[in-house]
């Protein structure tokens, strides 16, 4: 979130990581994909208002998350 220049990132941090646990199948279950990607963009849009920047960086975050689980 630092990286990203995201308001109150450890707020949006802890937001994140409760999604997560809240959606433990994500890798295996599209519809818990889906919900968690929705729970990260709206933590994400409450701190921040640029929706291109809030896309690209959940976009980053899974890219980032699926080559650690591949590799």
């Amino acid at each position: 979130m630092l990286e990203a220049g995201i308001p109150q990132p450890e707020a949006v941090s802890q937001k994140i990581r409760a999604a997560f646990v809240e959606h433990p199948n994500w890798t295996r279950s599209e519809k818990d994909l889906r919900d968690l990607r929705q729970k990260i963009a709206f933590a994400l849009y409450a701190q921040e208002d640029n929706l291109d920047k809030v896309t690209s960086t959940v976009d980053h975050l899974f890219t980032l998350l699926m080559k650690a689980q591949s590799g």
